[in-house]
Protein backbone atom coordinates (compact mmCIF):
# COMPACT_ATOMS: atom_id res chain seq x y z
CA UNK A 1 0.00 0.00 0.00
CA UNK A 2 2.79 2.15 0.51
CA UNK A 3 4.61 1.59 -2.42
CA UNK A 4 1.17 2.26 -4.55
CA UNK A 5 0.37 5.81 -2.50
CA UNK A 6 4.01 6.83 -3.41
CA UNK A 7 3.20 5.55 -7.01
CA UNK A 8 0.00 7.74 -7.62
CA UNK A 9 1.21 10.95 -5.16
CA UNK A 10 4.31 11.17 -7.68
CA UNK A 11 1.56 11.54 -10.32
CA UNK A 12 -0.13 14.33 -8.46
CA UNK A 13 -2.93 12.39 -6.51
CA UNK A 14 -3.91 14.44 -3.48
CA UNK A 15 -5.73 11.35 -1.87
CA UNK A 16 -2.30 9.49 -2.10
CA UNK A 17 -0.28 12.09 -0.75
CA UNK A 18 -3.08 12.02 2.41
CA UNK A 19 -2.94 8.55 2.38
CA UNK A 20 1.49 8.83 2.82
CA UNK A 21 1.10 11.51 5.66
CA UNK A 22 -1.21 9.19 7.56
CA UNK A 23 1.17 6.01 7.00
CA UNK A 24 4.67 8.56 8.45
CA UNK A 25 2.02 9.72 11.01
CA UNK A 26 1.09 6.41 12.66
CA UNK A 27 4.38 3.80 11.01
CA UNK A 28 1.72 2.34 9.08
CA UNK A 29 3.85 -0.28 6.56
CA UNK A 30 6.97 2.10 7.34
CA UNK A 31 8.92 3.97 10.52
CA UNK A 32 6.86 6.89 12.20
CA UNK A 33 8.17 9.95 10.93
CA UNK A 34 6.74 13.02 11.87
CA UNK A 35 8.97 15.43 9.32
CA UNK A 36 8.27 13.13 6.87
CA UNK A 37 4.12 12.95 7.88
CA UNK A 38 4.39 16.90 7.61
CA UNK A 39 6.01 17.10 3.94
CA UNK A 40 3.06 15.07 2.73
CA UNK A 41 0.49 17.15 4.56
CA UNK A 42 1.87 20.33 3.09
CA UNK A 43 2.30 18.63 -0.19
CA UNK A 44 -1.28 17.43 -0.22
CA UNK A 45 -2.13 21.27 1.14
CA UNK A 46 -0.04 22.64 -1.98
CA UNK A 47 -2.14 20.71 -4.52
CA UNK A 48 -5.46 22.97 -3.49
CA UNK A 49 -7.69 19.56 -2.32
CA UNK A 50 -9.55 20.57 0.59
CA UNK A 51 -8.33 16.94 1.72
CA UNK A 52 -5.10 18.25 1.48
CA UNK A 53 -6.07 21.12 3.69
CA UNK A 54 -7.52 18.61 6.37
CA UNK A 55 -4.81 16.88 6.55
CA UNK A 56 -2.04 19.89 7.12
CA UNK A 57 -5.13 20.77 9.90
CA UNK A 58 -4.30 17.82 11.66
CA UNK A 59 -1.22 17.49 11.58
CA UNK A 60 -0.78 20.80 13.59
CA UNK A 61 -3.38 19.60 15.68
CA UNK A 62 -1.17 16.20 16.37
CA UNK A 63 2.11 18.40 16.18
CA UNK A 64 3.68 15.91 13.36
CA UNK A 65 7.16 17.75 12.33
CA UNK A 66 6.20 21.02 14.37
CA UNK A 67 5.02 21.97 17.79
CA UNK A 68 1.54 21.23 18.59
CA UNK A 69 -0.21 24.53 17.32
CA UNK A 70 -4.63 24.04 18.45
CA UNK A 71 -5.35 27.09 17.01
CA UNK A 72 -3.98 27.02 13.85
CA UNK A 73 -5.19 23.64 13.25
CA UNK A 74 -8.83 24.72 13.96
CA UNK A 75 -8.45 27.94 11.19
CA UNK A 76 -7.03 24.86 8.67
CA UNK A 77 -10.29 22.89 9.44
CA UNK A 78 -12.46 26.02 8.61
CA UNK A 79 -10.51 26.26 5.98
CA UNK A 80 -11.06 22.83 4.52
CA UNK A 81 -14.82 23.00 5.49
CA UNK A 82 -15.44 25.59 3.14
CA UNK A 83 -13.35 24.11 0.47
CA UNK A 84 -15.44 21.33 0.95
CA UNK A 85 -13.97 18.29 3.05
CA UNK A 86 -16.44 16.05 4.12
CA UNK A 87 -14.55 15.06 7.08
CA UNK A 88 -13.64 18.71 8.08
CA UNK A 89 -17.24 19.82 7.25
CA UNK A 90 -18.12 17.43 10.14
CA UNK A 91 -15.50 18.23 12.82
CA UNK A 92 -16.17 21.90 12.07
CA UNK A 93 -19.84 21.16 12.43
CA UNK A 94 -19.69 18.68 15.28
CA UNK A 95 -17.56 21.38 17.28
CA UNK A 96 -19.60 24.36 17.13
CA UNK A 97 -23.01 22.52 17.18
CA UNK A 98 -22.20 21.72 20.98
CA UNK A 99 -20.41 25.21 22.06
CA UNK A 100 -21.79 28.09 23.74
CA UNK A 101 -21.88 30.20 20.24
CA UNK A 102 -24.47 32.43 18.76
CA UNK A 103 -28.02 30.74 17.81
CA UNK A 104 -27.54 31.49 14.12
CA UNK A 105 -24.12 29.72 14.47
CA UNK A 106 -25.67 26.74 15.77
CA UNK A 107 -28.00 25.84 13.26
CA UNK A 108 -25.77 27.09 10.48
CA UNK A 109 -23.58 23.67 11.79
CA UNK A 110 -26.56 21.62 12.73
CA UNK A 111 -27.37 22.09 8.63
CA UNK A 112 -23.80 21.09 7.85
CA UNK A 113 -24.09 18.19 9.94
CA UNK A 114 -27.21 17.18 7.78
CA UNK A 115 -25.47 17.96 4.46
CA UNK A 116 -22.48 15.34 5.76
CA UNK A 117 -25.11 12.84 7.20
CA UNK A 118 -26.82 13.17 4.05
CA UNK A 119 -23.21 12.22 2.00
CA UNK A 120 -23.48 8.65 3.95
CA UNK A 121 -20.92 9.90 7.04
CA UNK A 122 -21.89 7.99 9.91
CA UNK A 123 -20.57 9.90 12.51
CA UNK A 124 -22.41 12.75 11.28
CA UNK A 125 -25.57 10.65 11.33
CA UNK A 126 -24.97 9.55 14.69
CA UNK A 127 -24.13 13.25 15.92
CA UNK A 128 -27.44 14.60 13.63
CA UNK A 129 -29.45 12.34 15.54
CA UNK A 130 -28.27 13.07 19.41
CA UNK A 131 -29.00 16.72 18.13
CA UNK A 132 -32.80 16.35 16.86
CA UNK A 133 -33.43 14.21 20.33
CA UNK A 134 -32.24 17.21 22.45
CA UNK A 135 -34.49 20.02 23.43
CA UNK A 136 -31.76 22.20 24.25
CA UNK A 137 -29.89 22.14 20.98
CA UNK A 138 -30.96 24.56 18.01
CA UNK A 139 -32.69 21.97 15.88
CA UNK A 140 -36.33 21.15 15.87
CA UNK A 141 -36.21 17.77 17.77
CA UNK A 142 -37.38 15.22 15.29
CA UNK A 143 -37.32 11.75 16.94
CA UNK A 144 -38.28 10.01 13.57
CA UNK A 145 -35.84 11.30 11.92
CA UNK A 146 -33.09 10.74 14.51
CA UNK A 147 -33.62 6.86 14.82
CA UNK A 148 -33.83 6.64 10.98
CA UNK A 149 -30.28 8.68 11.00
CA UNK A 150 -29.26 6.06 13.95
CA UNK A 151 -30.34 3.13 11.92
CA UNK A 152 -28.26 4.10 8.97
CA UNK A 153 -24.99 5.01 10.98
CA UNK A 154 -25.24 1.78 12.81
CA UNK A 155 -25.92 -0.28 9.27
CA UNK A 156 -22.79 1.61 8.47
CA UNK A 157 -20.83 -0.35 11.77
CA UNK A 158 -20.78 2.55 14.17
CA UNK A 159 -20.48 1.07 17.37
CA UNK A 160 -21.59 4.62 19.19
CA UNK A 161 -24.79 4.27 16.86
CA UNK A 162 -25.74 0.72 17.88
CA UNK A 163 -25.45 1.57 21.54
CA UNK A 164 -27.68 4.15 21.35
CA UNK A 165 -30.04 2.09 19.61
CA UNK A 166 -29.58 -0.06 22.69
CA UNK A 167 -30.70 2.31 25.13
CA UNK A 168 -33.46 3.97 23.48
CA UNK A 169 -34.99 0.33 22.33
CA UNK A 170 -34.76 -0.53 25.80
CA UNK A 171 -37.06 2.58 27.45
CA UNK A 172 -38.73 3.67 24.70
CA UNK A 173 -39.66 6.87 21.77
CA UNK A 174 -42.42 7.46 21.84
CA UNK A 175 -44.33 7.67 18.12
CA UNK A 176 -40.63 6.88 16.75
CA UNK A 177 -39.17 3.46 18.20
CA UNK A 178 -41.48 1.13 20.37
CA UNK A 179 -39.74 -0.35 23.61
CA UNK A 180 -38.39 -3.83 22.84
CA UNK A 181 -36.26 -5.85 24.83
CA UNK A 182 -35.39 -7.60 22.13
CA UNK A 183 -34.12 -5.12 19.82
CA UNK A 184 -31.57 -3.44 22.88
CA UNK A 185 -30.21 -6.84 23.21
CA UNK A 186 -29.69 -7.09 19.49
CA UNK A 187 -27.91 -3.71 18.90
CA UNK A 188 -25.96 -4.00 22.25
CA UNK A 189 -24.69 -7.19 21.25
CA UNK A 190 -23.82 -5.81 18.05
CA UNK A 191 -22.04 -2.97 19.15
CA UNK A 192 -20.13 -4.86 21.76
CA UNK A 193 -19.14 -7.68 18.70
CA UNK A 194 -17.35 -4.26 17.02
CA UNK A 195 -15.35 -3.81 20.40
CA UNK A 196 -17.18 -0.60 22.11
CA UNK A 197 -15.75 -1.23 25.41
CA UNK A 198 -18.60 0.06 27.30
CA UNK A 199 -21.10 -2.01 25.39
CA UNK A 200 -18.69 -4.96 26.38
CA UNK A 201 -19.00 -4.00 29.68
CA UNK A 202 -22.80 -3.24 29.81
CA UNK A 203 -23.67 -6.70 28.27
CA UNK A 204 -22.16 -8.41 31.28
CA UNK A 205 -23.41 -6.53 33.14
CA UNK A 206 -26.76 -7.14 31.95
CA UNK A 207 -26.29 -10.79 31.87
CA UNK A 208 -24.82 -10.86 35.25
CA UNK A 209 -27.59 -8.96 37.55
CA UNK A 210 -25.60 -8.71 40.40
CA UNK A 211 -27.77 -7.61 43.46
CA UNK A 212 -30.65 -8.23 41.76
CA UNK A 213 -30.25 -5.76 39.29
CA UNK A 214 -31.66 -6.62 36.21
CA UNK A 215 -30.13 -4.05 34.04
CA UNK A 216 -32.00 -1.93 31.04
CA UNK A 217 -33.06 -5.41 29.21
CA UNK A 218 -34.56 -6.95 32.32
CA UNK A 219 -32.71 -10.28 30.19
CA UNK A 220 -32.82 -14.26 31.51
CA UNK A 221 -29.33 -14.36 33.93
CA UNK A 222 -26.49 -15.94 32.05
CA UNK A 223 -23.47 -16.14 33.66
CA UNK A 224 -21.31 -17.69 31.17
CA UNK A 225 -22.34 -14.83 28.93
CA UNK A 226 -21.41 -12.14 31.83
CA UNK A 227 -18.24 -13.40 32.03
CA UNK A 228 -17.10 -13.99 28.43
CA UNK A 229 -17.71 -9.89 28.21
CA UNK A 230 -16.88 -9.19 31.23
CA UNK A 231 -13.02 -10.87 30.47
CA UNK A 232 -13.06 -8.79 27.23
CA UNK A 233 -13.77 -5.85 28.90
CA UNK A 234 -11.38 -6.67 31.80
CA UNK A 235 -8.66 -7.46 29.51
CA UNK A 236 -9.03 -3.71 28.52
CA UNK A 237 -8.64 -2.89 32.16
CA UNK A 238 -12.02 -1.66 32.55
CA UNK A 239 -12.85 -1.06 36.15
CA UNK A 240 -16.32 -2.21 35.99
CA UNK A 241 -15.71 -5.12 34.26
CA UNK A 242 -12.80 -6.34 36.73
CA UNK A 243 -15.11 -5.84 39.63
CA UNK A 244 -17.55 -8.07 38.05
CA UNK A 245 -14.64 -10.63 37.54
CA UNK A 246 -13.39 -10.48 41.23
CA UNK A 247 -17.18 -11.63 41.90
CA UNK A 248 -16.96 -14.38 39.15
CA UNK A 249 -13.45 -15.60 40.44
CA UNK A 250 -14.31 -15.49 43.78
CA UNK A 251 -17.63 -16.85 43.85
CA UNK A 252 -17.51 -19.48 40.74
CA UNK A 253 -20.08 -17.67 38.89
CA UNK A 254 -19.92 -18.67 35.12
CA UNK A 255 -16.36 -19.35 35.86
CA UNK A 256 -14.09 -22.32 37.81
CA UNK A 257 -13.91 -20.45 41.47
CA UNK A 258 -10.37 -19.29 41.71
CA UNK A 259 -9.60 -17.54 44.97
CA UNK A 260 -5.87 -16.74 44.59
CA UNK A 261 -6.53 -14.53 41.18
CA UNK A 262 -10.02 -13.00 42.80
CA UNK A 263 -7.61 -11.28 45.34
CA UNK A 264 -5.26 -10.37 42.69
CA UNK A 265 -7.59 -8.41 41.01
CA UNK A 266 -9.41 -6.76 44.13
CA UNK A 267 -5.94 -5.51 45.01
CA UNK A 268 -5.34 -4.37 41.45
CA UNK A 269 -8.76 -2.62 41.91
CA UNK A 270 -7.85 -0.99 45.37
CA UNK A 271 -4.60 0.38 43.89
CA UNK A 272 -5.98 3.75 42.40
CA UNK A 273 -6.65 4.45 46.48
CA UNK A 274 -10.42 5.49 45.45
CA UNK A 275 -13.23 5.79 48.44
CA UNK A 276 -15.76 4.19 46.23
CA UNK A 277 -13.21 1.29 45.61
CA UNK A 278 -12.84 0.72 49.44
CA UNK A 279 -16.39 0.53 50.03
CA UNK A 280 -16.69 -1.83 47.07
CA UNK A 281 -13.38 -4.26 48.74
CA UNK A 282 -15.26 -4.36 52.13
CA UNK A 283 -18.29 -5.64 50.81
CA UNK A 284 -16.31 -8.23 48.15
CA UNK A 285 -14.02 -9.36 51.42
CA UNK A 286 -17.37 -9.76 53.67
CA UNK A 287 -19.46 -11.90 50.95
CA UNK A 288 -16.36 -13.95 49.11
CA UNK A 289 -13.43 -14.18 51.94
CA UNK A 290 -15.61 -14.13 55.05
CA UNK A 291 -18.47 -16.09 53.83
CA UNK A 292 -21.30 -13.19 54.84
CA UNK A 293 -23.07 -10.23 54.39
CA UNK A 294 -21.56 -6.49 54.67
CA UNK A 295 -24.43 -6.00 56.97
CA UNK A 296 -23.45 -8.47 59.48
CA UNK A 297 -22.30 -7.04 62.56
Amino acid sequence: RLKRFEDNAALGEPLAMAGLYYCYAKGLGTKQNSQLAMQWARRGDDSGDPTGRQVLAEAYAQGQGVPKNQPAADRLYVEAAKRGSPLAQFLVASHVAWESVSKDDRREAVAQLAVTADAGMGSAQWLLARVLLDPKSPATVDAPRAVKLLRQAAESELPRAMFDLYRFSAQGIPGALPKSSDEGLKWLTQAAQHGDLQAQVTLAAEYYQRHGNTGRLALKPNLKEAFKWAKIAGDQQHRDALKMLAWMYGLGEGVEKDPVRAIKLRDQIMEAGRVADAQWAVEWTTTVVLGGSPDDE
